[in-house]
């Protein structure tokens, strides 16, 4: 292939505001800036006051390059109807009218979108598009893309049918884990976990990640378990938000820490007794993967097929506390251990399949 690739990837949110799609990015990027095939890589996402300086420590500008040009998703006008429409329809024609500058001005050759746009602008630019589908709740696009990208088997057969030969199941990438004794003990003993026992959530505070149940379940667990806490670390956007999740904070041996970074919640994450994530809607569970490297015990989503497959004695049964509360202290109480292959999700292997179907667009729109 004699053109570089010049990539576009275009983000909901980037780095340093967490979220599994923003990790398995900023995972991978060293891997394909090395790849020869690749000319220069550049991130489209939404704006945040103050993160320019981030952006330029953290990244080599010659061969990535992060623009913060979108405008997010907000519910200001939530719930003011005569405001709110306006203000997505603009959202809407603003955002496509920046992608197509910044793929005109940079001479962009292949779009990879996780930030759930339509993809008429790239029909528009004759720029070959790849949707990167990570979550069970995307519906079928108006305007479909080139090529999809599922992160598991259940995407994967979900969006088959309209997405045809055009799809694939592509793992997603994850960082080798390494969190020395001395940074532990720190994390631990800011937020006061030190020589404590705990159950740890890693996600947003939301009924459709669980949070209710896993409160639910941990009341009952109390009363068998005295010495157990349960922790909590994320935020509380982009779902229904538990009722009363203040007064649930403010329980004994509950501990709501909020957002922390990520080698901060992998550090709490390895002391704990058990990672737990009763999701309702689940893509793949980056979370679990995470736990599963740090050689953890999981109660995993039953939604992913995965987690099924391999480690069905740590998938969730039931969406009912009694249930969960069972299992989880049998989980906590026995010394089996979840054995679960990790190995498809090597970055390396991970950018050799993107990078494949980068050059098999490129080659596609060329003949065409």
């Amino acid at each position: 292939m004699k053109d570089k690739i010049r990539l576009l990837f275009i983000m909901g949110i980037f780095y340093p505001l967490m979220g599994g799609p923003t990790v398995a990015l900023d995972t991978i990027l060293p891997y394909l800036v090395k790849n020869k095939k690749i000319e220069k890589v550049f991130v489209l996402t939404t704006y945040v006051r103050g993160e320019e300086l981030i952006d330029e420590k953290r990244y080599n500008e010659r061969q990535i390059k992060v623009l913060r040009l979108l405008i997010p998703r907000s519910n200001i006008f939530e719930g003011k109807n005569i405001l709110q429409k306006p203000f997505q329809g603009f959202r809407v024609l603003y955002n496509g009218l920046m992608i197509f500058f910044v793929c005109t001005y940079f001479s962009i050759n292949i779009v990879h979108d996780i930030f759930r746009y339509d993809y008429i602008i790239t029909r528009f630019l004759n720029t070959p598009s790849i949707m990167d589908i990570r979550s069970l709740d995307r519906e079928e696009p108006r305007f479909k893309p080139d090529f999809v990208i599922a992160i598991s088997k259940k995407i994967y057969n979900m969006h088959k049918k309209w997405a045809g030969d055009s799809i694939e199941n592509v793992p997603i990438p994850l960082s080798s884990v390494s969190i020395g004794k001395k940074e532990e003990g720190h994390v631990l003993k800011e937020h006061n976990l030190k020589d404590r026992r705990y159950i740890c959530f890693v996600g947003r505070m939301t009924i459709e990640k669980g949070v209710d149940l896993l409160l639910s379940s941990f009341e009952k667990l109390r009363e068998e378990m005295p010495d157990m806490h349960l922790v909590l670390i994320g935020g509380r956007e982009g779902g229904t938000v538990v009722d009363g999740l203040n007064h649930q904070c403010k329980k004994e041996k509950v501990h709501c820490l909020g957002e922390l970074g990520h080698r901060e919640t992998l550090a709490v994450m390895k002391n704990s007794e058990l990672v737990a994530l009763p999701s309702r809607k689940e893509g793949m569970g980056r979370v679990m993967l995470e736990a599963l490297q740090l050689n953890k015990k999981v109660l995993a989503p039953n939604c992913v097929d995965e987690f099924s497959e391999q480690i069905p004695d740590f998938v969730l049964k039931e969406y009912e506390p009694e249930t969960i509360k069972d299992q989880m202290k049998r989980i906590i109480n026995e010394e089996k251990k979840p054995d679960y292959d990790l190995e498809p999700h090597e970055p390396k292997k991970v950018v050799r399949m993107w990078i494949k179907t980068y050059e098999e667009l490129l080659k596609g729109r060329h003949s065409a």
